[in-house]
């Protein structure tokens, strides 16, 4: 059974014009490297591949625009982060950069969704808000109150 990528890479291989001039989108860079492999039985001797770039890296390149790295944003974050933590509670100390690297990466993931789909924010958050408030009452049956049978 031929699988997909094969099928991509015989589909690229027949397409008309110089393979050089050709340019693949791809998800990610793991497919780029899947579709190199898929390629190379069928060459036997050096040749110029098309050229490969990622969804993300084409659009930011088209629209010039700079996509910064993960890491960066995350010590940007806890930068900010840390700033308003100790303007909010100044007689407290500031959380160790180890530590917000533990559940930092989950919020970016959060924000870059938020953006990615142009959610707004104060509705999405205010929602987050108001399930973790659930979350701290104490539904205990020993302390169940008339309310809370209700």
């Amino acid at each position: 059974m031929q699988t997909f990528i094969s099928r991509i890479a015989e589909e690229i291989l027949q397409s008309p014009g110089p393979l050089h001039k050709t340019l693949v989108l791809l998800p990610n860079q793991r497919a780029e490297i899947f579709l190199r492999e898929a390629l190379r039985p069928h060459f036997s001797e050096p040749t110029l591949l098309p050229m490969f770039a990622t969804v993300d890296g084409f659009i930011s390149s088209a629209a010039n625009v700079l996509v910064v790295e993960p890491l960066v944003l995350l010590l940007e974050l806890y930068k900010s982060y840390s700033a308003v933590q100790l303007e909010t509670y100044p007689d407290k100390e500031v959380e160790s950069l180890g530590s917000f690297l533990s559940w930092g990466q989950t919020l970016l993931a959060d924000f870059g969704e938020l953006d990615r789909y142009l959610l707004d924010p104060k509705l999405v958050l205010g929602d987050l808000y108001n399930a973790k408030k659930l979350e701290e009452w104490d539904l205990s049956l020993e302390k169940e109150t008339p309310l809370m049978r209700r």
